[in-house]
């Protein structure tokens, strides 16, 4: 059996954060265990990964 880092409480259900710690169920949520990692940055860098910048010609050839 593992244990919540904030709440020491000992829980079958283990969930992992992105700041590398493992919660329980009351305690998982990012804002409810102080939560170091910046997701919205991490999200967003994401995106800009998997949509890359699209640019057309400004006058196509003929």
């Amino acid at each position: 059996m593992d244990r919540c880092i904030k709440c020491r409480k000992k829980t079958l259900m283990i969930y992992a954060c992105s700041c590398r710690g493992t919660f329980c169920l009351r305690c998982r949520m990012p804002e409810d265990h102080d939560c170091k990692f910046d997701h919205q940055a991490a999200y967003q860098e994401l995106l800009k990964l998997k949509n890359p910048k699209v640019e057309s010609k400004k006058l196509e050839s003929i």
